[in-house]
């Protein structure tokens, strides 16, 4: 390990770090706001422009998460741009050897699933100085997270969602060779056309016979089950993660959302979901979010549930869910508009 210049984005100056850092935030010494170690090489070396694996040409950074870095980016042959893809750049756990790690992305590759990002190829690169990882994927036209962020999605719309990112969640949780995503989350769940796509499974953990004791690896906090802050990897993380996501796309909140510390809401408290779910969405994240592991409802039974509750029956649950939600919007609209005119008269 080495040290490594960066130069802060909020306001230019430059300064030494330990390549250790790379993975982390840091506090610039001049403005003393933080900045991300990596986009900040990113920036200073110029990576817009660069080219990875003699053929793909980095354009604009879309996006970043805790060890990576992720560009739109277009294959390019005989000087002739091709087609449009999404380069992420995965600095190294330096716990972990370098080839190893490569290695995993390659066999990730192989896994072809229509509701997972398609892997183009894997590698490692050298930019800035530093060896990264890389794995070339299709464009997504957009996140859920980004969909959200525009708007209530209508149930089924949600419905869709869920059985596309179930049958993926499915397919890498089959035998003999599962793998756990264990960071199901909306900002990684991506949109390809009319698809829905599980992404950032990159780095997930091959399943062995035994399971994964230890401290926890990876993740995010608010996805993460009681036995994951343990280190304890099987497919019911996803399982977890999933039934916290469906509850936030439904009530834009989080089911285990208190006044406590989220690990202790998690691991001791209820989760909070409304009665009034549409129909069978209220059984299927009670049933992922059974904190007990062995008890917790796994992908085929969510798709069955899926299957069984398709009629009529779906579709008078869903209007009335929308209808109820449009009424909450109003009456909120209407109790603002009543608080600025008494607070207009209180002034006057």
């Amino acid at each position: 390990m080495g040290v490594i210049a960066v130069r802060c984005p909020n306001c230019g100056m430059k300064r030494d770090v330990d390549e250790t850092f790379v993975r982390r935030t840091v506090k610039c010494l001049r403005c003393e706001r933080p900045f991300s170690v990596k986009a900040a090489i990113s920036a200073l070396h110029h990576f817009s422009g660069s080219l990875v694996a003699g053929k793909y040409l980095l354009r604009e950074l879309i996006g970043e998460g805790g060890f990576a870095l992720v560009f739109r980016a277009e294959e390019v042959a005989a000087n002739r741009a091709m087609r449009s893809v999404a380069v992420k750049l995965i600095y190294p756990d330096p716990e972990i050897a370098r080839e190893a790690q490569a290695e995993e992305l390659i066999a990730i590759l192989k896994n072809s699933h229509p509701f997972i990002v398609h892997g183009i190829s894997a590698g490692v690169c050298e930019l800035g100085g530093l060896k990264w990882l890389y794995l070339v994927m299709e464009l997504a036209d957009e996140t859920l997270d980004m969909r959200m962020k525009r708007g209530a999605l209508h149930p089924r719309e949600i419905w869709t969602v869920t059985e596309h990112i179930v049958s993926g969640l499915a397919f890498l949780h089959k035998d003999p060779d599962r793998l756990v995503h264990r960071d199901l989350k909306p900002a990684n769940i991506l949109r390809v056309g009319a698809y829905w796509k599980l992404a950032d499974f990159g780095l997930a953990y091959a399943m062995e016979k035994s399971e994964h004791p230890g401290r926890p690896k990876g993740g995010t906090e608010r996805y993460i089950p009681p036995e994951g802050f343990e280190g304890v990897i099987t497919p019911a993380w996803d399982m977890w993660s999933l039934g916290v996501l469906l509850a936030e796309v439904f009530t834009g909140e989080h089911p285990f959302e208190s006044d406590r510390h989220i690990l202790f809401a998690i691991t001791h408290m209820d989760p909070n979901i409304p009665d009034n779910l549409p129909v069978p969405f209220g059984e299927i994240i009670r049933g992922c979010l059974v904190k007990k592991r062995s008890m917790r409802w796994t992908a085929p039974q969510v798709l069955a549930t899926l299957n069984a509750a398709q009629g009529m029956r779906a579709t008078l649950s869903a209007y009335r869910w929308s209808f109820s939600q449009a009424l909450n919007r109003l009456g909120n609209g209407k109790d603002a508009r009543e608080g600025k005119s008494a607070a207009r008269k209180s002034d006057e």
